[in-house]
């Protein structure tokens, strides 16, 4: 899985800034914290939190950020020293939820 690209945005826990990918991808769409956090039903805080790596956010809290974003979670055990694969990667317009 490591280096693998889907959907333009791959985040590996070893190597990669989930939080990183999530603020990139806010960016991309033109929106600010505040406003990605009216659309994910959350406080601003939580975007910031979750931009900022914290380890603390709620799994809820975060995929509700990662969904308003049009992004999708992906957790993946790895195959080198049995860790695990952590990719967030753009909904194709067919995986959008509504």
């Amino acid at each position: 899985m490591q280096g693998r690209v889907l959907g333009g945005l791959v985040i590996d826990r070893a190597s990669g800034d989930l939080g990183g990918a999530v603020r990139a991808r806010r960016r991309r769409l033109g929106l600010t914290q505040l406003e990605t956090a009216e659309l994910a039903g959350v406080a601003a805080r939580t975007v910031h939190a979750v931009e900022a790596g914290k380890a603390t956010v709620r799994l809820d809290a975060l995929l509700a950020v990662l969904t308003a974003l049009g992004l999708q979670l992906r957790l993946e055990r790895g195959h080198a020293a049995g860790g695990l694969s952590v990719e967030a990667s753009e909904l194709s317009a067919g995986d959008e939820r509504g």
